[in-house]
This record gives structure tokens, sequence and C-alpha cells, in this order.
């Protein structure tokens, strides 16, 4: 049993997915959003022993939001464009970025073939138009959300 500080976290979350098939053709939707209150005891406590502070427990909220679409044709050759955002309340201790707040947003797109049920190859990028708050000098040195932005292949196999 735990006799110190503690972290408490409280998750609500919707997910849903619709998916149409017909012949050739596979078209799916899907989108989720997660609402989460945290309250800090633990993170401000390992905080202050760390820098010699008197943080108090801090709270925090955190939205996120995804929606994508895919389609595929003879389950062989398709893709998705999916768009995300993230919002929450500013807090030093969490964020490490000049207004302290975990806000981003963008979109990935990805291109997919199934050579055989079970394999994917596909190749992914993703671009973000907010990162840590900002979209441009997020971190006071000079970085700006686009250089985050991520291209990525990859080999996604099923046994």
């Amino acid at each position: 049993l735990s006799s110190g500080p503690t972290d408490d976290y409280v998750d609500i979350a919707l997910d849903s997915q619709y998916q149409y098939i017909a012949g050739n053709h596979i078209v799916t939707l899907a989108g989720t959003w997660i609402h989460e209150n945290a309250t800090l005891h633990s993170t401000a406590s390992a905080y202050n022993i760390a820098n010699g502070t008197a943080l108090t427990a801090t709270s925090k909220t955190l939205n996120t939001a995804r929606g994508s679409v895919s389609y595929y044709y003879e389950r062989t050759i398709g893709g998705s464009v999916q768009v995300f955002d993230a919002t929450g309340d500013a807090n030093p201790l969490l964020y490490d970025s000049v207004n302290a707040k975990p806000d981003s947003n963008g979109v990935t797109l990805e291109v997919d073939y199934l050579p055989w049920l079970n394999t994917k190859f596909a190749v992914a990028y993703t671009m973000y138009g907010k990162f840590n708050g900002a979209t441009h000098n997020y971190d006071g040195a000079g970085a700006n959300a686009s250089d985050n932005d991520t291209l990525y292949a990859y080999l996604w196999m099923a046994f």
C-alpha cells in the first residue's frame, strides 16, 4: 500500500466507428474523444524534492479528439486521413514549452498496400498545425510546429 502522495485521474471517453462494405469497396469512419481530469499530488511532490520548491498539488484537464476516414479497394490498396486535436490547461510542471500548454493539432495521411490478409505495407505523413500550444516558436528557441512533421514507412503483420 502506498502511504505517500498519489496522482488521481478521471477520464471520460466516447468512441465510435462505422464501416460500409460493398463489393470491392470498404469505407470506414472512426472517431474518439477523451476528457481527462487529473490532480497531481505525487508529481508536485517529486518536483518539489528535485527543485527545492513548495509547489502545491496541481490540477489539469486534457481534451483529445481524433477522427479518420479510410478507404480500401479490393481489400488490397487504400489509405486514410486522420485529423487530431489536443487542448488542455497551461501547466509549467507538465509541459515544457513557452506557454506551458499541451495544445497540438494536425493531420496524418496514410497510403496502404495489403498483399495478404495479415500483412500491410504503409507510408504515413503527419503534419502539425500547432505543437505544444503554438504554431511558431513553441519552445522559445525558434522551433515551429511544422518542424515536428514526420514521414514514416512501416510493415504491419498479424499472427
